[in-house]
């Protein structure tokens, strides 16, 4: 899994507010990567920029990822 830091991407906060965000506007060198073992649960919120890539030639199963999305039931009301 590979993301940028919020603080290394100018247009986070922009994305916060408007989820058409492309995130393009990052310098390369910023990209962190973040190495785990087979089966690890790794966890951050949703205006997190990142990414996957393809599985190496020596795995012996393809990468498989699974996404869950929570929200507090009152939000809607919060958000008004």
């Amino acid at each position: 899994m590979y993301m940028i830091p919020a603080n290394r991407a100018p247009e986070y906060a922009e994305a916060i507010k408007n989820l058409k965000t492309k995130a393009t506007k990052f310098a390369l060198e910023d990209i962190r990567a973040l190495p785990t073992q087979a089966a690890t649960l790794s966890c951050w919120n949703q205006y997190v920029f990142h990414w996957g890539s393809h599985s190496s030639s020596r795995a012996k199963s393809p990468r498989i990822s699974y996404a869950v999305y929570c929200q507090r039931g009152i939000f809607h009301q919060l958000m008004m």
